[in-house]
């Protein structure tokens, strides 16, 4: 869910409560590679 979030450009506040998290750390945890595909696209 929070993989899908991220690639849908959800921000880290709107998926903190979804996944019942308490800190953006897990957001972090669990979206890391969405966001480095998506950042990997201005680098090309």
């Amino acid at each position: 869910m929070a993989r899908r979030m991220a690639r849908a450009g959800a921000s880290t506040h709107e998926i903190i409560p979804q996944g019942r998290w308490e800190s953006a750390g897990m957001v972090a945890d669990y979206s890391r590679a969405e966001n480095a595909e998506r950042d990997a696209k201005w680098l090309g």
